[in-house]
C-alpha cells in the first residue's frame, strides 16, 4: 500500500498580499482533495515575518484554508520562527517540528532546518536530529525525507534568490546530514526555500526541489505551485500550478 501526499512550500502569508494568497490556497486546496491525498505537507516559510500577532494570525488562516480530510503536517522554514517561538510554532500548527509518519507502507520523515540561530536564510540541522535520524536509517527501512532546505547540493549561480549568497540557500551542515544517509535507504527527498522547480541526483539520491507557493520572485508574487506525489514502487512528482501540469519527475 502506497502514499498519496499532496505538498505546498514557502506560502509566506503576508498581509500585502494577504487577499491574493488566500484566494490561491482555496483553489489549490480544491484542487488537492480530487487528488484525495493521505496527507498534505507544508514545506516550511508559512508566512514572511512580520510581527508576532499578525504572524500568528497568519499561520492560522493558512490552517484554516488548508481544510482537508487528512492530516496537515507543517515545518517551519527560516522566516517562521522569527517572531514566534518553536514552541509556538508547534501549537499552531499541531504537530511536532520534526519526526515520523507512517502511511501504509511507507515511512516518512520530517525534519526541522528552520535554525534561528544562524544568520540570514540559512538552514541547520540539530545534533538531536542527526542522532535521530541516524538511528532512523540504521533501522534499515526505506524512507522519504521532507524537508524545508535541500540538504543536498546543486548549481544555483543563475538563482534569482541564491546567486549572490548561494550559502544561504542550503542546510549549513548538509555534509553531515548526507554523511547519515544511505542511498540503497532513502527513497528520496523533497524540499522548498530555493524558489524554484529542480530535480537533483547527489550521492545516489534523488532530490525533489518544489518552487514557491508565494514569492517567486518579487515580480511574480504568487504562482501557486504545489505538488502531488505517489509513493508506491516509484516515487512519482507532479508539480501543477491550478489544474496544469509545470514538472514531472519519477524515480
Amino acid at each position: 500500500m502506497g502514499a498519496r501526499i499532496g505538498v505546498i512550500s514557502d506560502i509566506h502569508m503576508r498581509s500585502g498580499h494577504r487577499s491574493e494568497i488566500r484566494r490561491r490556497l482555496e483553489s489549490t486546496a480544491t484542487h488537492l482533495r480530487e487528488f484525495d491525498p493521505d496527507l498534505i505537507v507544508v514545506l516550511g516559510d508559512v508566512i514572511e515575518e512580520e510581527d508576532e500577532r499578525t504572524d500568528a494570525e497568519h499561520v492560522e488562516l493558512v490552517d484554516e484554508t488548508l481544510e482537508f480530510d487528512c492530516p496537515v503536517r507543517y515545518l517551519a522554514g527560516n522566516h517562521d520562527p522569527v517572531t514566534l517561538s518553536r514552541e509556538r510554532l508547534e501549537a499552531l500548527f499541531g504537530n511536532d517540528l520534526w519526526g515520523t509518519r507512517r502511511i501504509g507502507d511507507e515511512k516518512l520523515v520530517f525534519l526541522d532546518t528552520s535554525a534561528p540561530w544562524v544568520e540570514g536564510s540559512r538552514g541547520e540541522l540539530t545534533d538531536e536530529q542527526l542522532a535521530f535520524l541516524r538511528e532512523e536509517i540504521a533501522a534499515g527501512e526505506p524512507v522519504t525525507i521532507f524537508v524545508h532546505h535541500p540538504i543536498h547540493y546543486y548549481d544555483v549561480s543563475n538563482s534569482y534568490w541564491w546567486a549572490t549568497y548561494p550559502e544561504r540557500a542550503f542546510c549549513g551542515n548538509k555534509k553531515e546530514v548526507t554523511d547519515a544517509l544511505d542511498p540503497e535507504l532513502v527513497r528520496g527527498t523533497i524540499n522548498g526555500h530555493t524558489h524554484e522547480n529542480a530535480l537533483t541526483n547527489y550521492r545516489g539520491i534523488e532530490h525533489v526541489t518544489l518552487n514557491a507557493f508565494s514569492k517567486e520572485t518579487r515580480e511574480k508574487p504568487v504562482t501557486g505551485t504545489y505538488a502531488e506525489v505517489v509513493i508506491d514502487d516509484t516515487v512519482a512528482v507532479s508539480v501543477k500550478v491550478a489544474d496544469e501540469l509545470v514538472r514531472a519527475y519519477e524515480f
